[in-house]
């Protein structure tokens, strides 16, 4: 009886131990170089654990707006169409984000750059596509 009970404490102990080591302090690391890197409150990581699902899922719907634009693009390109017709496109997509779209969008460095960049484009696609407004 004596012999089965220190089996039992020391296989407990084992597995605290394992447990310890193994499971916790891996988390804790990660979770404190991320804290470091993003420079975030408890609290913030704990939220942004919760809000991962909607980012994710908000980072879907974007790729899934680049993907279908490549799609279209490659079966245009496939079926023949000319790189002048599709740079054309293209240009119209630009345009209609610089004249609509990002006005419904929260300000933020990213943005103005791109801005920026639609604006000083040298691309005479998208200058032709700047100059006509959208409907």
């Amino acid at each position: 009886m004596k012999t089965l009970l220190i089996v039992i404490f020391n296989l407990f102990v084992g597995i605290s131990i394992g447990w310890y080591f193994g499971y916790t302090r891996p988390i804790n690391y990660y979770e404190r170089n991320f804290k470091k890197i993003t420079g975030m409150s408890d609290q913030q990581v704990a939220e942004a654990y919760r809000d991962t699902k909607s980012a994710l899922k908000s980072i879907g719907s974007e790729e899934r707006a680049v993907a279908i634009m490549s799609f279209g693009v490659i079966k245009s390109l496939d079926a023949g169409h000319s790189a002048e017709e599709i740079k054309a496109v293209l240009g119209q997509q630009v345009a209609a984000y610089y004249h609509t779209f990002q006005k419904f969008e929260n300000p933020s460095p990213d943005r103005d750059d791109f801005l920026k960049s639609i604006e000083s484009s040298t691309s005479p696609t998208i200058k032709a596509a700047l100059v006509k407004k959208p409907e």
